[in-house]
């Protein structure tokens, strides 16, 4: 199955940080060294800005109006054309850890922070007072990379924490009627998991190894050892995945791999090809082998059945690549994908199961 180009546009800098409003389809981008650029839903170029600092996380308002930007010792809020909205002090991460900031369809920013060596807050904001409207904190060893992960029906917020070879942890918040409580102490995970639509399972990607599990209670449901067709070996898979319908989903290796899994068989369907960039053979000098690969180096998928990819020559090109930003129409891969259901079923059932903790304002 063929997946067409709809719009492209050359990246002035290696890209870091990429998100898209979901309401408005505004596209952001970034460098790691704080240069950012905005873009309209056909990448045409909207603005263009310079932070002068390094650029851990950027994120993009639902309606396309504000950046969040998370550096080493704050978070700023900037307009997209890069005017000053909020700046909010924070006490410096390790070296090797970073927060997350995100932005919510109730008008709310979530940041989190450290305040003290083992605990970490979580601040929501209005967006439009940007007063700080709750808090709570949990404890955690280990200095790490934090992610909020919101669950579908809207109440619940994941927040997973890698520490490379130290670990990852997960726990879970809930925030309704500008009250946040943390639900339950970080718990021992693996990748962060994502979640179906309609909220009732989520999909993990573990060291090449797909697997289907229900929530809340995490029952496997099926797993699947992600292959090459061409050579029946790990690929890489261990980045994007998404669900294109209820009983499927595509994922990507590292070698630019689209795949479409049979989510009920946990059996591959097919390798999708994108328009116009044929897969071709290079050979990696670490492991002397020959793979099958494109030129995709990120990939994240946005409103409508369409992802963003970037696209890199690095490997004609090692010392001074180049970076393409292009849309992909991924509607020939979706069916039904059934969404959350009113009386938020799954997130009463995960709540009845943990042992709530934390303070909470």
């Amino acid at each position: 199955m063929i997946i067409t180009c709809e719009a492209q546009t050359f990246l002035p800098h290696q890209p870091y940080g990429l998100g898209c409003a979901t309401m408005s389809g505004t596209i952001v981008t970034s460098s790691r060294n704080g240069e950012v650029q905005v873009y309209s839903p056909s990448l045409q170029l909207v603005s263009s800005f310079e932070l002068k600092d390094k650029v851990d996380k950027i994120r993009i308002s639902p309606a396309g109006d504000y950046v969040g930007v998370c550096l080493r010792n704050r978070v700023l809020v900037l307009t997209v054309d890069g005017k000053t909205v909020k700046s909010i002090p924070q006490q410096d991460w390790d070296t090797y850890a970073t927060g997350d900031c995100s932005f919510f369809p109730d008008n709310r920013f979530w940041m989190i922070h450290p305040i003290a060596s083992d605990k970490f807050q979580i601040d929501v904001f209005d967006t439009k007072s940007w007063n700080v409207v709750a808090s709570d904190h949990f404890c955690l060893d280990e200095q790490c990379v934090f992610r909020f992960i919101p669950h579908p029906e809207g109440r619940l917020v994941a927040v997973w924490a890698g520490a490379g070879q130290d670990g990852a942890w997960l726990t879970f918040t809930k925030f309704q009627n500008d009250h946040i409580k943390v639900l339950q102490e970080p718990q021992i995970w693996t990748f962060p998991p994502v979640f179906h639509p309609g909220g009732g399972e989520f999909l993990e990607i573990n060291d090449g190894e797909l697997s289907r599990y229900s929530f809340p209670e995490v029952n496997l449901l099926g797993n699947q050892l992600l292959q090459s067709q061409t050579f029946g070996e790990q690929d890489g898979f261990d980045g994007f995945v998404q669900y294109v319908a209820d009983d499927k989903a595509i994922l990507a290796s590292a070698n630019g791999w689209l795949r479409l899994i049979d989510l009920s068989t946990m059996s591959p369907i097919d390798d999708a090809s994108l328009q116009e960039e044929p897969l071709r053979f290079w050979h990696s000098d670490m492991d002397e082998t020959d793979a099958e690969s494109t030129d995709i180096t990120q990939i994240q998928l946005i409103k409508d059945n369409h992802f963003l990819a970037v696209h890199s020559d690095w490997k004609d090109n090692p010392a001074n690549p180049n970076y393409t930003l292009k849309i992909w129409n991924a509607t020939v891969l979706s069916e039904r994908l059934t969404g959350p259901a009113a009386d938020h079923p799954f997130t009463s059932r995960f709540e009845k199961s943990v042992r709530i903790t934390g303070s909470g304002t």
